[in-house]
């Protein structure tokens, strides 16, 4: 169970943070839910409630180690590209939902590659935007870093 202020990562949402806890009842039954808050959305003033017994959706946010691990990775992974557009949106949804780090990063760093290449379609925009909430979340809070400062610091760090 998570505790006030922990921050976790939903893979719809980014990282929120649990400002509160709340009992809520359907049909007689009440349930227990988290009382969370977007940090790094555009509209911090959304309240998203998650009941506690189903936090599926919800999952830690990784330690600084595990940060630094996956900036070094970043150089070496090989997420291949795939060229059929509905195929590599469906590979998209797969990997927003099981919330890899490791294969989001690939998969950023090929949509990069390729912009200056391909127009990217509306929904590879969409997931470059998804994707680096995800990442870029997880990381200015695991690293202690402002999110914007996030390109530049793995920058340097890939650059050494």
């Amino acid at each position: 169970m998570f505790e006030l202020n922990d921050y976790v990562m939903h893979n719809l949402y980014g990282v929120l943070q649990i400002t509160g806890f709340d009992e809520m009842e359907f049909d007689g039954i009440s349930e227990k839910y988290y009382v969370l808050k977007s940090v790094f959305a555009k509209n911090k003033s959304t309240i998203i409630k998650i009941p506690v017994n189903k936090i599926g959706f919800l999952s830690p946010i990784i330690s600084r180690d595990e940060s630094h691990e996956l900036i070094q990775k970043i150089k070496t992974v090989d997420t291949p590209w795939i060229p059929e557009s509905k195929k590599r949106i469906q590979y998209y949804e797969t990997i927003i939902t099981s919330n890899d780090l490791e294969q989001l990063c690939g998969q950023l760093k090929n949509c990069y590659e390729k912009r200056d290449l391909l127009k990217l379609t509306t929904k590879d925009k969409e997931f470059v935007e998804q994707a680096e909430r995800i990442v870029f979340g997880e990381l200015a809070i695991s690293l202690d870093i402002p999110y914007d400062s996030v390109v530049d610091y793995i920058s340097g760090k890939i650059a050494k």
